[in-house]
């Protein structure tokens, strides 16, 4: 398949997609992008216009496939409230066989979105494995929803830690 590479994309993720029904007054989140659900209700609001918002995605909008946007290395995605030490980075690492790189994403959702996708390319085109550790913070703002998304769909394995140390791996493939 022909790629055409048009260089650094302005907003990194592609677009919030939603779908309007006038009639319904119904507005449905389709696919989260860099547009926040909060910034769709504030748009609403601000408009005075009588929608309801629903934000459950749904599968009729591109980029919903389970594992899209997959780096060609393990990509480990880590859900943890403890912070990754250097021992619990060598049990993960004895678990799975591999050298991780830990993957640090801007803080900003805006500029961590500008370069996800620049950092999975360097990642494959290195063949380096990649831990990234999830912000708790990220799994319940907003302005991470889009960015979230597709972290998810492109690691190759889910990684939960426990407060007590042990963890859950769900496999992607």
């Amino acid at each position: 398949i022909p790629v055409i590479d048009g260089g650094e994309c302005e907003k990194g993720i592609e677009s919030t997609i939603v779908q309007v029904d006038e009639e319904q007054k119904q507005v449905t989140l389709l696919r989260p992008g860099i547009i926040s659900s909060t910034e769709i209700i504030d748009y609403l609001e601000k408009q005075n216009l009588d929608f309801h918002f629903d934000q459950k995605e749904k599968s009729i909008a591109p980029g919903h496939l389970k594992n899209h946007y997959q780096p060609q290395v393990p990509f480990l995605l880590v859900d943890s409230r403890k912070e990754i030490t250097p021992e619990l980075k060598r049990t993960i690492e004895a678990h799975f066989k591999e050298n991780f790189v830990t993957w640090i994403l801007n803080p900003t959702p805006e500029l961590a979105a500008r370069q996800l996708y620049k950092d999975l390319r360097y990642f494959s085109s290195q063949q380096t494995p990649i831990m990234l550790a999830i912000d708790p913070l990220w799994k319940n703002s907003p302005a991470w929803s889009g960015i979230m998304d597709r972290l998810q769909k492109a690691c190759h394995f889910y990684l939960e830690i426990e407060d007590s140390g042990q963890f859950k791996v769900t496999n992607k493939h």
